[in-house]
């Protein structure tokens, strides 16, 4: 379901939760491809440095919606 068609706030929160949710399962395969010797650890630090921030921004964000919960987006 992509954004634009959910109807409420609340509703755009829970697909927010669901990317957070997203990024800590590519956190878990990047440290798998570590352990392949697929990534360096320098890659993933730096990789998991965004992610991290991209988690914060998503929590601030899925924090407002339910906080605020327009009935009608758009």
């Amino acid at each position: 379901m992509w954004p634009s068609a959910l109807k409420t706030d609340r509703h755009f929160a829970h697909y927010l939760y669901n990317s957070r949710g997203s990024s800590n399962e590519t956190r878990t395969q990047l440290r798998v491809a570590l352990g392949r010797d697929h990534v360096t650890s320098v890659d993933l630090e730096r990789i998991c440095k965004q992610y991290n921030e991209i988690e914060r921004m998503l929590t601030g964000l899925i924090k407002h919606l339910n906080r605020d919960d327009r009935k009608r987006r758009g």
